[in-house]
C-alpha cells in the first residue's frame, strides 16, 4: 500500500480563494463596451472561457483579434479589474481550509494571474 502525505499546497487565488467571478465578467464588460465589441450575457462569458484568453475572445467575438488588439483589452481589463475589486470577501470557507491546514502543521503557498503594473 502506497501512502502519500502532502506536506505542502499551493492555493490558486482568483476564483478559488478570492471569489472574483462577478468583478471578472463585470470588468471585461466594460472593457467590451468601451472598445465597441458585443455585450455579452454572464452566461455566455461562462459558457465561452476558455484558455488561453486569446482562444477565449476568438469563441466569445467569433473572431480572431486584430494584431495588438489583445494586448490593449489585456491592460484594459487588469485596469478595469483593479477598479471593480473593492469589497470582494473570500469565497465561503476560504480562511477557515487556510488555517485548518496550517494548524495541521504544513505549509501553503498562493499562486494567482493577477498582474501587477511595472
Amino acid at each position: 500500500m502506497l501512502l502519500i502525505v502532502t506536506e505542502h499546497i499551493v492555493w490558486d487565488w482568483n476564483g478559488t480563494l478570492f471569489d472574483d467571478a462577478l468583478v471578472v465578467y463585470l470588468a471585461s464588460s466594460q472593457v467590451f463596451a468601451a472598445r465597441g465589441l458585443p455585450s455579452v450575457t454572464a452566461a455566455e462569458y461562462r459558457t465561452a472561457y476558455t484558455r488561453p484568453i486569446q482562444d477565449f475572445y476568438q469563441r466569445l467575438f467569433g473572431r480572431r483579434l486584430a494584431d495588438g488588439e489583445f494586448v490593449g483589452l489585456d491592460d484594459a481589463f487588469h485596469t478595469a479589474y483593479q477598479r471593480t475589486m473593492a469589497g470582494v470577501t473570500l469565497t465561503t470557507g476560504a480562511r477557515q481550509a487556510l488555517r485548518d491546514w496550517r494548524l495541521g502543521g504544513r505549509t501553503q503557498s498562493l499562486l494567482s494571474m493577477f498582474g501587477t503594473s511595472s
